[in-house]
C-alpha cells in the first residue's frame, strides 16, 4: 500500500475536523432546541396557572420537568412549598428544588437554602443552608446574596462579620433589592462595618429603598425626621413618609400617624382621627396600636 502523501494527509485531517464540527454543532442545536421546547411548555404552564387551570398547569410543569427543565422544577417546588393550589408538601418541594439545583439553577439553590435554614421538609442544617445560599449568590441570585449577608450580620449560620455582610448586601442592593439597601443604611448609619457612623449616608440609602416602595425604609425615614436622628426634626416630613408607608399597609406607619394626630405633631390635634388610625392598625394586628386605642378610648 502506497504511503499517503503529505497533501492527502492534510485533506484527511481537514475532513475529520469538519465532520467533528458538524457533529458537535448538531448536538448543540439539539440541546438548544430542547431548551426552547421546554421554555414553550413552561410558558404554557404559566398561562394555565394564571387562568386557574391548576391541574393542567401542573401537568405541563411536570412534562417540562421530566425533560430536565429547571424553571419548571422550581415552579413545582414552589407549588408544593406554598400549598395554595395543592396540599402543602415540604418534602416534595425539597425534592424539586434539589433537582433544580443539580441543573445549577440559582433559584433552586436559594430555595434549598431557605428550607435547610427553616427546617421545612428536612432538619435544620445551617451549613447546608449557607452552602446553598453561597452557590445561588455566586450565580447572581439577589435574595441569596441578601440571605447570605444576613447570616454574616447575625452570626447565625456564619461567623459574625459585618464587612462580609456589607459585601453581600451591596451585591444584592446593586440588583435592586430594597431590603438590602435598608441593611446597608443601618450598618453605615452606626458604623457597624468599622466605618465612622454616617447618618447622612444612611438616609440616602433609606431614600433609595423608599423609592422602590419599601415601607420599612419609609417608616424609618419618618422616625428619623420625628426623632431628629441624623437630621433636623421635621414633623411635616415625618408625616409625609408615614402617609407614603400607610399606602403600602404599614401597621407601624398607621399607628404613628395616630400618635401624631393624638399629640398634634405636624398636624392639627384630632383625637377622633387618632382613634381611627389606632383602630385601623389594631385591626391589622398591631399590638402597640391596640394598646393606644384602648387607652385613648377609655379616657
Amino acid at each position: 500500500m502506497e504511503n499517503i502523501s503529505h497533501k492527502n494527509k492534510k485533506l484527511y485531517i481537514f475532513i475529520i475536523i469538519t465532520v467533528l464540527i458538524i457533529i458537535i454543532s448538531g448536538y448543540s442545536w439539539i440541546g438548544k432546541s430542547a431548551i426552547q421546547k421546554n421554555y414553550i411548555i413552561f410558558q404554557e404552564a404559566q398561562q394555565l396557572e394564571k387562568n386557574k387551570e391548576y391541574s393542567k398547569a401542573i401537568g405541563k410543569y411536570e412534562e417540562a420537568a421530566t425533560k430536565g427543565d429547571p424553571a419548571s422544577l422550581v415552579a413545582l417546588g414552589n407549588i408544593y412549598y406554598y400549598g395554595k393550589i395543592v396540599s402543602q408538601d415540604y418534602t416534595k418541594a425539597l425534592g424539586y428544588f434539589e433537582k433544580a439545583a443539580k441543573h445549577k439553577n440559582a433559584e433552586g439553590y436559594k430555595n434549598l437554602g431557605v428550607m435547610h435554614q427553616s427546617g421545612f421538609g428536612t432538619t435544620v442544617n445551617l451549613k447546608k443552608a449557607y452552602d446553598s445560599y453561597l452557590m445561588a449568590a455566586k450565580l447572581g441570585n439577589s435574595e441569596a446574596e441578601f440571605n447570605l449577608a444576613s447570616m454574616y450580620m447575625s452570626g447565625f449560620g456564619a461567623s459574625q462579620d459585618f464587612k462580609e455582610a456589607m459585601k453581600w448586601f451591596e451585591k444584592s442592593a446593586a440588583q435592586g433589592n430594597s431590603n438590602a439597601m435598608c441593611q446597608i443604611a443601618y450598618i453605615k448609619g452606626i458604623g457597624l462595618d468599622g466605618s465612622k457612623g454616617n447618618m447622612k449616608l444612611a438616609m440616602e440609602w433609606y431614600k433609595k429603598a423608599a423609592e422602590l416602595k419599601n415601607s420599612e425604609a419609609m417608616v424609618t425615614l419618618g422616625n428619623m425626621y420625628w426623632m431628629s436622628y441624623g437630621v433636623k426634626q421635621d414633623y411635616n416630613e415625618a408625616f409625609k413618609w408615614y402617609k407614603k408607608a400607610e399606602s403600602l399597609d404599614s401597621q407601624e406607619a398607621i399607628c404613628n400617624i395616630g400618635l401624631m394626630y393624638e399629640n398634634g405633631f405636624g398636624v392639627e390635634k384630632n383625637i377622633s382621627k387618632a382613634l381611627s388610625f389606632y383602630k385601623k392598625a389594631a385591626d391589622m394586628g398591631d399590638s402597640v396600636a391596640q394598646n393606644h386605642y384602648m387607652r385613648l378610648k377609655t379616657q
